[in-house]
């Protein structure tokens, strides 16, 4: 409400101001050439005037913008080439105004020529003495942070977030750092950023990147277009060319690319011996190349509704990388999918398709496509793996984003090249005279574009191909997509979706618990073993699991799994359950044999086992509380909220993605089993209570809400957020009244987000 209240203070403010500056701005070019028209009219030879006028104009014009644009500002900067130009001026008004006074000795026209010297120069001491900025830094920001951009305004908060500042001739460039973040924007447009951690960007980049070297006959040659912040020429680099051409059209870019990576201590991409840069435009560079002179080209364009990215998904430009490419050469290209429509997007596919008959679609984060092209057939098969994984340089990029082996990467693939045809059919041919993106992606609003149901919808048709017998892969594409309740459709229709471990999987990304189990039991192979006794687990199964484990063979992961549940039925002493631990070897069976042999609460040693699982904490804390140990008791209660608490965002997230995205079954389940777990958690009764609602179950949705609000009954915010919550379901709620001194069923802290 603050922020709000200053924002409709400022408001006013700005406009007025804004509308002073232009309109002063306004003013001057709409009366310049006018005004110096009617001084010619005047004159004998005012047809030799005008025309020495309309030459003037027409060649400063010209002269002007090509001075100003590749040589003043990129020199200069916008703000020393306006007052570098207002110099000019002001001599040219001093001329001007000498000619035109008086020439008579009185002691007017004496005064006139003095003023008329002195009079813009004067002006011109004023600008160089106040030196006006235009706030570049804050102009290029403000997009970004609106809010504080209309209540501070224009300050040295926005001068020290920028720490790179490059106006060049096609774009202006900047660096900006926040907490753990340096991104890098074109134009105050974002175009890339580095991050902590490894590999410090997004898995989009790693693809695009990483994968045309993956999937390539050849690694000898490779050309990128656009360095951007450098991330895809290292991906290049590091998945085994020889040789990387790196096409930019900007030198500010590779300056600021620079910074990105000598800002977090890494190895700059264009240092390694096999890379070069090119600055220039991409499309010379191509038609330069000689036929079949290149293994990958690499393309992504900056937001292709601006004028020079819209040429690079052209027919034309396709037919150029086509030329360059090995008969075994691949293409990788970069889609947004943010500010995007799917009538651009077939439009996009149909264009590739037209030029290259192989095309697969690749979606590992949701704002981006990443499609690889080729004339040939790139088969992506688990032989392709030790190209991920074999060298020390490409796995370290491909593993932190859970993209370690062909599989991995192949369980993202969203469309083959059957699905890419027939979403591609109906789609017009981009062409250079004629460039769609460009004229019509800009009209499509900033926060627009295409999301899962949009793509899912549009694909319902075709199946997601898979080799017949891969079953790894199609279960690590159900576990991509489990809350996409078409993307599982798509499985569905497989034959190999009739196999026991298959058909478990898909009843459990649903959210259907009996037939899952049934599956998975039915199934009776290790990997089924080990999805039923998790998925008992989570679900409070613990007694059925515990019964039928200890007849199973041998298994880390289960028996993990089986020793967590014994501590929720208090059977951590049980002769069985210790004899489990003792053959398991994992660090949670050691602790196991530990308690059975020194008794609970013995050793800080189990902190770190206690943070991990909740199950752990309990226990520790009520074996504390038994030996009246309150410090350490607090210590794992502590723990104990902590893991739950993790546990309960993380479920309410997935829940709430699935509730988004059509699957109700598993949204229902999740926001069941949190709810069971830490009742307090508001989003996940609001959530199932909104699911009931849909379907249909109103009653139901009341007494969800109903408990939300005991749960809550110490929690007044919380309580705020389910009573708005039923209004807008129209449900009616009795109010919750908790006498001083009574206990709610939980007075936990509500969880407010995930972390």
């Amino acid at each position: 409400f603050y922020e709000q209240a200053q924002f409709e203070k400022a408001y006013p403010a700005a406009v007025r101001d804004g509308a002073a500056s232009e309109g002063a701005v306004a003013l001057v070019l709409g009366t310049g050439l006018p005004a110096t028209w009617a001084m010619i009219e005047k004159r004998s030879d005012a047809g030799r005037g005008a025309a020495m006028l309309l030459g003037a104009n027409t060649a400063g014009g010209l002269v002007g913008s090509l001075l100003t644009g590749f040589a003043l500002v990129p020199t200069l900067g916008t703000e020393a080439t306006l007052l570098a130009l207002a110099s000019v001026n002001a001599v040219v008004a001093a001329i001007a105004l000498r000619h035109s006074a008086p020439r008579d000795e009185s002691g007017r026209g004496l005064a006139s020529r003095v003023l008329s010297l002195v009079g813009p120069l004067a002006v011109l001491t004023l600008v160089v003495m106040f030196r006006p900025s235009i706030q570049l830094r804050f102009l290029l920001g403000a997009p970004h942070d609106v809010v504080n951009a209309m209540i501070q305004g224009p300050g040295p908060t926005w001068d020290q977030r920028t720490v790179f500042l490059r106006e060049g001739r096609n774009t202006t460039v900047s660096v900006t750092a926040r907490p753990g973040v340096l991104s890098l924007f074109n134009d105050g447009r974002p175009e890339s950023g580095f991050s902590g951690g490894r590999p410090g960007f997004g898995p989009e980049l790693v693809v695009l990147g990483g994968l045309p070297g993956i999937l390539a006959g050849e690694r000898r040659d490779a050309m990128i277009i656009g360095l951007g912040a450098g991330h895809t020429a290292a991906m290049a680099l590091a998945s085994g060319f020889e040789h990387v051409r790196i096409v930019e059209l900007e030198d500010g870019v590779v300056e600021a690319s620079r910074l990105l990576y000598d800002g977090r201590q890494q190895p700059f991409p264009l240092d390694d011996p096999r890379a070069e840069l090119v600055v220039d435009d991409a499309r010379n560079q191509l038609q330069m190349m000689g036929p079949e002179s290149l293994d990958a080209v690499i393309s992504q364009p900056s937001h292709p509704w601006l004028a020079g990215s819209s040429a690079l998904y052209t027919v034309e430009f396709f037919r150029e990388v086509d030329r360059a490419l090995r008969d075994d050469g691949v293409f990788g290209l970069w889609v947004n999918l943010f500010r995007m429509d799917m009538p651009h997007l077939r439009a996009i596919l149909r264009t590739l398709t037209e030029v290259f008959p192989h095309v697969r679609a690749f979606v590992v984060e949701n704002s981006s496509l990443v499609l690889m092209a080729s004339s040939t057939p790139r088969p992506l098969t688990d032989a392709l793996t030790p190209r991920i994984v074999a060298t020390d340089e490409a796995g370290p990029f491909f593993a932190p984003h859970a993209l370690g082996d062909a599989r991995a990467v192949l369980a993202h693939q969203e469309m083959d090249s059957e699905a890419v045809a027939a979403l591609a059919n109906g789609g017009s041919i981009i062409v250079d005279d004629r460039p769609l993106l460009e004229l019509e992606l800009a009209r499509i609003p900033n926060g627009a574009g295409l999301h899962w149901p949009d793509l899912d919808w549009a694909l319902r048709e075709q199946p997601w191909q898979v080799d017949e017998n891969d079953v790894p892969t199609v279960l690590m594409r159900i576990e991509t997509v489990e809350a996409r309740a078409r993307a599982l459709d798509r499985i569905s229709v497989l034959e190999i979706a009739r196999e026991p471990i298959v058909r478990g999987r898909l009843a459990e990304a649903r959210g259907d618990i009996g037939a899952a189990l049934a599956a998975y039991d039915e199934d009776g192979g290790l990997e089924a073993r080990r999805r039923a006794a998790t998925l008992r687990h989570e679900e409070g199964l613990d007694g059925q699991l515990a019964s039928m484990a200890h007849d199973w063979p041998a298994d880390v992961e289960v028996d993990d799994v089986v020793l967590l549940a014994a501590l929720n039925l208090d059977e951590a002493l049980d002769p069985a359950t210790v004899e489990l631990a003792r053959r398991s070897g994992t660090p949670l069976g050691a602790y196991f044999v530990r308690v059975a042999q020194e008794g609970c609460g013995t050793t800080p040693r189990d902190e770190p086992l206690a943070d991990e699982h909740a199950e752990v904490a309990r226990f520790e804390a009520r074996c504390a509380t038994a030996r009246r140990d309150v410090e350490r008791m607090l210590r794992f209660e502590q723990l104990a909220w902590r893991a739950r608490t993790v546990q309960a965002a993380n479920g309410t997230r997935r829940g709430e993605e699935a509730l988004a995205t059509g699957n109700g079954g598993l949204a229902l389940m999740l926001f069941s089993r949190v709810l069971r777990t830490y009742p307090t958690t508001t989003r996940a009764a609001i959530g199932l209570a909104r699911l009931h609602v849909r379907d249909g179950r109103r009653e139901e949705a009341r007494q969800v809400l109903r408990d939300a609000l005991q749960a809550t009954a110490h929690l007044d915010e919380a309580q705020g957020r389910i009573v708005d919550a039923a209004s807008s379901l129209n449900i009616e709620l009795e109010p919750t009244t908790v006498s001083p001194g009574e206990s709610s069923a939980s007075t936990a802290p509500e969880i407010a987000s995930p972390p």
